[in-house]
């Protein structure tokens, strides 16, 4: 059985620290994308937009 998160990779594997990872990038320039993945130990991950297109990561959010 695996081990519980701790709080703090309970808070930065949540969408809303994702969220605002993108919107950093995205006041940087970047064109990122906030998506989910099949992965418990990273749910949510920021990726360029032509990252987001692949098949194992559904998109959720762009950040233009």
């Amino acid at each position: 059985m695996p081990e519980p998160l701790s709080p703090l990779h309970r808070r930065l594997c949540s969408r809303s620290n994702a969220v605002r990872v993108a919107a950093r990038l995205t006041a940087a320039g970047e064109h990122v994308a906030v998506v989910a993945t099949p992965e418990p130990l990273q749910p949510w991950r920021v990726v360029e937009v032509a990252e987001a297109a692949s098949p194992s990561l559904r998109r959720l959010e762009r950040c233009a």
